[in-house]
């Protein structure tokens, strides 16, 4: 494993959610009442659980851009982000309630999430205006969808002003028309192989299929690099004229909750990739991170290095 690191801290704008997690045997059908196994409360969001992971990785911290209510909930989401490193001195507080997210988790570790947005969705370009510094003194910028697209338009825009690579997941989706141009300003686009269907509208039911949907992003709109996460067959970078593959992490364990693997892989290969590290090493981190959290309950609670 690379020695951790210290680079200015990556800069996620992005949501906080309180979690509220119910753990069953099965999902239930439409209609359908079941009696769950257990039930949990935490703390996510794409972008609190995006700044976590970035913390925990660089001795410097990470900085997360974003809004909150004046509620317990809100408190206590600021509070348990100083428990990962990350700066909340950007985060601004609303009357809306903080965002929700309710989570359904089966016995196999897959999982169905409904969010109730809250404060997230007045996260404003005013916001991310007054936090320019941040971005500029930061190392790279990570955004994803839950907050308004034209925030995240906004930060995109500036990083690139300060010459800040972008890295992008576009989820959860939207609009095929807002994520293009959200995607023209993305220097590394990292997304699941559904995700990567519906953005590209092709087929990525095969790692072939999955190559020429990346290609296709990183002509269409000028990415340097598209990172496809494909569970157990690990992961894929694409260029524009080459392609890295990798394997899965060997760790063994049982799958337990998938919830934040995805955020936490992210996290990984952008610090990684700002280290300086190649493709290869930055996925291979980042699919043995991943593959540790899901082998815990929770999303960022999940995370360790």
């Amino acid at each position: 494993m690379s020695a951790p690191m210290s680079l200015p801290p990556l800069t996620i704008v992005g949501s906080i959610n309180v979690d509220l997690t119910f753990y069953c045997n099965k999902f239930p059908s439409a209609g359908e009442t079941i009696n769950g196994v257990s039930f949990s409360k935490a703390f996510g969001g794409k972008g609190a659980n995006q700044a976590a992971m970035s913390g925990l990785l660089n001795p410097l911290g990470s900085t997360l851009i974003s809004k909150v209510g004046s509620d317990t909930h809100g408190t206590e989401c600021l509070q348990n982000l100083t428990n990962y490193n990350v700066s909340t001195s950007p985060i601004s507080k609303t009357s809306t309630p903080t965002g929700t997210a309710c989570i359904q988790v089966d016995s196999t570790g897959e999982n169905k999430i409904v969010v109730i947005p809250g404060a997230n969705s007045e996260l404003s370009e005013e916001d991310v205006i007054q936090c320019e510094d941040y971005i500029k003194n930061g190392s790279g910028l990570i955004c994803q969808l839950e907050v308004p697209p034209s925030t995240v338009l906004k930060a995109m825009s500036i990083a690139k002003v300060y010459n800040k690579s972008v890295y992008f997941n576009p989820s959860p989706v939207i609009g095929l028309d807002v994520i293009g141009e959200l995607l023209k300003l993305t220097d590394v686009c990292v997304c699941n192989r559904g995700e990567l269907e519906v953005v590209s509208g092709l087929k990525t039911g095969s790692r072939e299929e999955v190559i020429e949907a990346g290609k296709k992003l990183c002509e269409g709109y000028g990415i340097e690099k598209v990172v496809v996460t494909l569970g157990w067959e690990g992961s894929v970078c694409v260029g524009k004229d080459n392609v890295v593959e990798c394997g899965p992490a060997d760790l063994g364990g049982e799958v337990v909750d998938c919830v934040g693997a995805g955020d936490c892989f992210l996290a990984t290969v952008a610090y990684e990739l700002e280290c300086g590290r190649g493709e290869e090493e930055a996925m291979r981190r980042a699919n043995e991170m991943a593959g540790r959290s899901i082998m815990v309950k929770g999303a960022m609670t999940s995370y360790k290095i």
